[in-house]
């Protein structure tokens, strides 16, 4: 939530200076770039709703649910709201309707797209499911790389069974949207094939100790990957979405460590 959200950006940022609105949006606006009502439509941009358990969801941006369609309720006054129907694609539709029988709080995120559009974010926690698919078989390990994703299967007994890799430049160099499509793709492959092959996932850890992060212009270059950090988050999320057992490791040396044990294969 936004709690979360802040103690992370200021881990993250401590005592430098923070632009609302984006330090590259500012910069033009001193150089004439742009204007100033182009700045503040950059920086007030977006509202977010914090959620209320107490409240059966969220006070000030309510979701409602007439007839099976979804309109969004915005409170703009004392007992004054207004209503906006929203378009949901078809594949989260179940779990908004789900989120109306549980009566759980949901965070409102409103962004503004052009004067007629919004872009809503709607989160809110779920349950573990149950862990149906562990080590015990043999483990599947990822190795994210600055152009590719290498996939390992292992055996219980920690012997190479098969290697591959899958190669997606609009991974790494297409536009945001399409950016998020492929990792989205690539992640949905890795999870299909631990599925089948019933075997827990073992993949890089974001946080690894500082005394390995000068190991190279590669694994500084990975490790500075904005899409590497997408697709290490997103397999997290899946691995528990879908029941898979996983452990994060430290990077650092994991390719001298291959070479050693399977050069000979």
């Amino acid at each position: 939530d936004a709690v979360m959200q802040a103690q992370g950006l200021y881990s993250r940022v401590k005592d430098k200076k923070i632009i609302f609105g984006g330090r590259k949006y500012w910069n033009k606006l001193i150089k004439n770039e742009i204007c100033n009502d182009e700045w503040k439509f950059k920086r007030d941009n977006q509202i977010y709703a914090r959620g209320d358990k107490t409240k059966k969801g969220n006070p000030n941006i309510r979701l409602l649910n007439k007839n099976g369609n979804f309109y969004l309720r915005v409170t703009i006054g004392n007992r004054k709201f207004d209503e906006y129907k929203l378009f949901i694609p078809a594949k989260f539709e179940e779990e908004l309707f789900s989120l109306f029988g549980s009566d759980n709080p949901y965070n409102v995120r409103l962004l503004w797209k052009d004067k007629q559009h919004f872009r809503v974010v709607i989160d809110f926690e779920i349950e573990a499911p149950q862990q149906i698919i562990d080590f015990s078989n043999g483990v599947i390990g990822i190795d994210i790389n600055p152009d590719r994703v290498a996939i390992s299967n292992v055996s219980y007994d920690g012997n190479l069974i098969k290697s591959f890799t899958t190669k997606n430049n609009r991974m790494f160099f297409a536009s945001t949207n399409k950016r998020n499509y492929e990792i989205g793709c690539t992640i949905k492959e890795i999870i299909n094939y631990a599925i089948n092959s019933h075997k827990g996932i073992v993949f890089e850890n974001l946080k690894f100790k500082k005394e390995f992060e000068n190991q190279g212009r590669r694994f500084n270059r990975t490790k500075s990957n904005f899409v590497w950090k997408k697709l290490v988050i997103l397999l997290e999320r899946k691995c528990i979405e879908n029941g898979i057992q996983y452990k994060k490791v430290n990077p650092a040396f994991t390719s001298v460590i291959g070479k050693f044990k399977y050069q000979k294969m």
